[in-house]
């Protein structure tokens, strides 16, 4: 039995039970109307870098003004996310170091809308700054919840 969030290739046997905490909490910033196919490689590749699987995701956030981005709906209606939207107050509210953009300041009012996104939603830590993902028009950013395992109901 193997109990975690990050699997490395060829490190179980087929007999092997995986459990996955859903611990990984995907924030995105992208340019308006972005396509589905954008997003979905955007995110897979950053997971696959870091080793996470889709099943360690527990959502997805971004600043509200992005709650009806199809592409980012259509991605989380895919793999069963939940899609969570904050405000501008709210993600400005988080204090610490954020990769920070003038650019989408000037057009979002929040300096950073991947990282930020991803951890006021995990109320954790940051585990992945922003990544451009080669120019796609999306940037994306990991953060993990701090996971409490219990055996009992």
């Amino acid at each position: 039995m193997i109990i975690s969030h990050k699997i490395e290739e060829n490190e179980y046997k087929k007999d092997t039970l995986l459990l996955i905490p859903q611990i990984i909490t995907v924030g995105i910033g992208c340019r308006k109307d972005i396509s589905f196919e954008n997003i979905e490689e955007s995110v897979l590749n950053i997971l696959k870098k870091e080793k996470y699987p889709i099943l360690s995701v527990n959502a997805i956030a971004s600043i509200d003004k992005k709650k009806s981005e199809n592409g980012i709906i259509e991605f989380a209606k895919k793999y069963d996310l939940p899609f969570k939207t904050y405000s501008a107050e709210d993600l400005n509210s988080l204090e610490g170091d954020f990769t920070k953009s003038e650019f989408v300041k000037s057009v979002v009012e929040v300096d950073n809308v991947c990282e930020r996104s991803a951890l006021f939603e995990s109320n954790g830590k940051l585990i992945r700054r922003k990544d451009t993902c080669d120019g796609r028009g999306v940037t994306v950013a990991l953060a993990m919840k701090n996971p409490i395992i219990s055996w009992e109901n």
